[in-house]
């Protein structure tokens, strides 16, 4: 189901323009994707007529895993139904970059109106210098301050003792 979603994301956003669909492009993407930092990818879904709620979703599900007010860029690409209008792309990117906190990150956009039954929001951000995983030592979770000794006091008589390690 996950692989699934993420190449329905993935050719909406670099597929090449057919009637109704207006994609980014593999330029824009790898241009996103190719510069300084990482990249996240996030969706959200909402009802028909609800493109503001699915976007709020997708960068929610970003917060969970970078910063948003870190990004330097981020594409958006929108599935609505017929009924998508421009004002509501342009309102989309407005409230893009409110949520994220970055009047200056760059946002290209692209929509399709072949949506049905949902408004589905993809968005991929671009430029964090670190993830919520950077940091995430399980070791450190448990030891706390502590710190494993390099040098045990024991150790088990194994007749190895004549095996010396290499050191360069």
């Amino acid at each position: 189901m996950i692989n699934e979603k993420i190449g329905f994301a993935l050719n909406k956003i670099i597929a090449s323009s057919t009637n109704g669909d207006y994609p980014l492009g593999l330029n824009k993407f790898l241009g996103a994707t190719s510069g300084q930092g990482y990249s996240v990818f996030s969706m959200g879904t909402a009802e028909p007529d609800r493109v503001e709620e699915a976007i709020a979703r997708a960068v929610r599900t970003l917060s969970e895993n970078a910063e948003p007010d870190e990004a330097k860029g981020a594409l958006l690409y929108i599935v609505g139904d017929t009924t998508l209008t421009p004002r509501e792309l342009e309102n989309s990117v407005g409230m893009l970059t409110s949520l994220m906190s970055n009047t200056s990150m760059g946002i290209q956009y692209g929509f399709s109106t072949k949506g049905r039954g949902s408004s589905t929001a993809i968005l991929l951000a671009s430029g964090f210098s670190k993830t919520k995983f950077d940091h995430y030592d399980p070791l450190a979770e448990v030891l706390g301050d502590g710190v494993l000794d390099p040098q045990p006091e024991e150790a088990l008589e194994m007749g190895l003792e004549t095996i010396f390690p290499l050191e360069t």
